[in-house]
């Protein structure tokens, strides 16, 4: 990940709940997201084999680029255990905002082994089969799809 998740979502979480004070800096990224723009150009060059923005959740946009590229990505719960608890005030709701919130400016991408940029959070790891995976177990629906009746 080339930048922290699910703030998003959590903004959007307090704003619903009238809880503006609780986490301003969440509520105001909802409202005025941030997006490191040189991230793209600076994953190409380290050589990102895959990328995309996160802006239907982890999971449902880590299932596009798993099903385009006929692999699974096999999130890890200890490494985005840092995103989880920058969301602190948002709770058990946190590991939601960070798997399935959306509108993100943040930027997913795969690499070779040992090639993800320095100031990325890398966050689980390319295997054989199918879909998305977080510890090995699937993970289901979550983020927004465009599709949906």
């Amino acid at each position: 990940m080339s930048d922290l998740l699910g703030r998003s979502d959590a903004g959007l979480r307090l704003l619903q709940r009238g809880d503006v004070d609780h986490a301003p800096e969440l509520v105001d990224f909802h409202r005025r997201p941030v997006a490191r723009l040189a991230a793209g150009p600076q994953a190409a060059r380290a050589g990102a084999t895959s990328m995309m923005d996160v802006s239907d959740g982890l999971v449902r946009d880590g299932r596009r680029i798993a099903t385009a590229s006929g692999v699974r990505l096999d999130l890890d719960s200890a490494l985005l255990r840092p995103l989880v608890n920058h969301l602190i005030a948002l709770g058990e709701d946190a590991w939601s905002c960070v798997l399935t919130g959306g509108e993100e400016h943040t930027l997913l991408a795969t690499f070779p082994r040992g090639k993800v940029p320095d100031d990325w959070y890398p966050i689980g790891e390319v295997v054989e089969g199918g879909d998305v995976t977080l510890d090995g177990r699937a993970q289901q629906g979550g983020g927004w799809d465009h599709f949906a009746g």
